[in-house]
């Protein structure tokens, strides 16, 4: 009873484990891609304004 106890909890974290990977995978792209929108935005924005200096 123990170890079946003990073998369910163990899954039950392998489970939780590999979901908290990928939401932690899921907000790194979605940090990245932020990153990347802003950087891409303040280039667009350097530009504009070499252009009108």
């Amino acid at each position: 009873y123990i170890y079946i106890n003990h073998l369910s909890s163990s899954s039950l974290f392998d489970i939780n484990r590999s979901c908290f990977s990928k939401l932690s995978s899921l907000s790194l792209c979605l940090v990245l891609l932020r990153i990347t929108l802003i950087g891409s935005l303040f280039f667009s924005y350097l530009c504009c304004c070499d252009i009108s200096i």
